[in-house]
């Protein structure tokens, strides 16, 4: 029989919400096994041990508290190893060790400052897996009474704890974090990036919020950057009267360096709003392939003057197309680049369209033009985030709050663009958002209980239950990035 003062043992892991949901642990930080002999304790009650390599038990009852003196039979708790070290929400961690007892009784484990759960429990082993802090936040029991899940909860929780500044950056970092693992399943050794401007009209008095004559709206001006499969990497939320090109190499720089340091090439294209020298300078020096549409002038137009001539004869109804390259220095050019023009004639046009862009890729002319082109892709990426996600609902007065609401659109765009090119079968895998929105999210369902399982009935539309496993055997065939 072993007396003892029952006292509160502190056994912590950090886990905040700072710090991307992670927890982990170090010499100081080791889990805590509250109760941990099951039903083995003759008082009801059960052990609290430090990890491996600690000098000191802790005894404690179940039923006790404060400082009362109180006698246990006590069995010696060893914790022999605890993996992984480190994870993410809805992690499973493995406690193994001796004298945790047959069954879980009132034993609880805890990881950091939160009750893990328990998958199973053992003599020698015991599995729990780690909870989300942030619904932890919102659903705890202490404020159910007062409405958890309700909108102004929901709402206090958007505008108020993410609008703080650790947390608005974490929320970049999870989503940066988030298309990291998914770049891991590509393994592409060439990344393209697509940055491009958009509108999203207020109807308010929001703040930063500003008239900008081309758009002819009362607006803000965020700045999005894509990669090639159409994922969001980055956005910044902008006052409405700025230029396009306001602010652009703060979003970009951080994602070439990035890509570079996974020794990956980088080629980058824009449209003509971007095409600025300080944007070639930077993009030069730090030798990064480039594409950006190049404003037509009198001394462009005079360099391809030969080609704007139409041929003489009757039109057919296939466009003419021409293509040239050439050098050219701006005035305000410190040196000479490399343009390509494209001209096209079409029947029933009197004037040709003609379009030029700098680049430094060394292809032909007519493969500049391609690749350029297929950077138009970045706009409808834009029109799905605003019609599928709503992008555009940013209502709240505060600047940074609307600024989180861009972050969480863009977090949410990601998730359903990396369920489309990961996990769809090759027959829908081009649908829009809103359509695997309107046909695959809403679907009716209804979930039945029985004793020893559940059954998940849904209605068969266009989710069938062959695509809906196909979908499952692709999200179970992905692998599992490290940790």
């Amino acid at each position: 029989m072993i007396p003892c003062k029952v006292q509160r043992v502190g056994i912590h892991c950090h886990r905040d919400l700072h710090r991307r949901n992670h927890w982990r642990r170090d010499k100081h930080c080791p889990v805590d096994l509250r109760g941990a002999s099951g039903g083995d304790s003759d008082a009801g009650g059960g052990l609290t041990a430090l990890a491996q390599g600690a000098t000191t038990v802790f005894a404690s009852s179940g039923g006790v508290t404060g400082s009362t003196s109180v006698t246990v039979t006590a069995r010696m708790l060893t914790i022999t190893s605890i993996s992984p070290a480190g994870g993410t929400a809805g992690t499973q961690v493995s406690i193994s060790g001796l004298g945790f007892g047959n069954t879980q009784g009132t034993g609880k484990v805890w990881l950091g400052t939160a009750p893990g759960t328990v998958v199973s429990w053992s003599d020698t082993q015991v599995i729990a897996m780690s909870q989300d802090p942030t619904f932890r936040l919102i659903g705890s029991e202490k404020i159910w009474d007062r409405g958890a899940a309700l909108p102004s909860r929901l709402h206090w929780f958007e505008t108020e704890v993410l609008s703080q500044d650790e947390n608005l950056k974490g929320l970049s970092r999870i989503n940066r974090d988030l298309l990291a693992k998914a770049e891991a399943v590509d393994s592409l050794q060439r990344v393209v990036l697509d940055m491009d401007s958009t509108e999203i009209p207020v109807y308010g008095e929001q703040e930063q919020s500003a008239y900008n004559g081309h758009f002819e709206s009362t607006c803000y001006h965020p700045l999005m950057l894509f990669n090639g499969a159409g994922d969001c990497l980055a956005a910044k939320l902008r006052p409405g009267n700025v230029h396009s090109a306001e602010d652009s190499e703060e979003v970009l720089l951080p994602e070439i360096e990035r890509q570079q340091e996974l020794g990956k090439e980088v080629v980058f294209r824009a449209a003509a709003a971007l095409a600025k020298p300080q944007i070639y300078e930077t993009l030069e020096e730090r030798g990064v392939k480039y594409a950006i549409r190049l404003p037509a002038n009198d001394s462009l137009l005079r360099d391809i003057e030969e080609l704007l001539t139409r041929r003489v004869g009757r039109p057919g109804h296939k466009p003419i197309v021409w293509y040239k390259g050439f050098l050219y220095q701006a005035a305000s050019w410190k040196t000479a680049r490399r343009v390509v023009a494209e001209v096209e004639f079409h029947a029933g046009e009197l004037f040709p369209r003609v379009g030029f862009i700098v680049t430094n890729l060394e292809t032909p002319s007519r493969a500049v033009v391609r690749f350029y082109n297929k950077g138009g892709t970045a706009e409808q990426w834009i029109k799905e985030g605003k019609q599928a996600v709503k992008m555009t609902r940013l209502s709240c007065h505060r600047f940074r709050s609307n600024e989180v609401r861009l972050g969480l659109s863009m977090l949410a765009y990601n998730l359903g663009n990396l369920w489309r090119r990961l996990a769809l079968p090759k027959r829908i895998e081009n649908w829009s958002l809103t359509s695997l929105q309107q046909r695959l999210v809403k679907t009716g369902g209804r979930l039945v209980k029985h004793a020893r399982y559940y059954w998940l009935l849904l209605a068969e539309g266009h989710l069938k239950r062959r695509r809906f496993g196909a979908m499952l055997r692709s999200i179970a065939m992905l692998p599992v990035p490290a940790a």
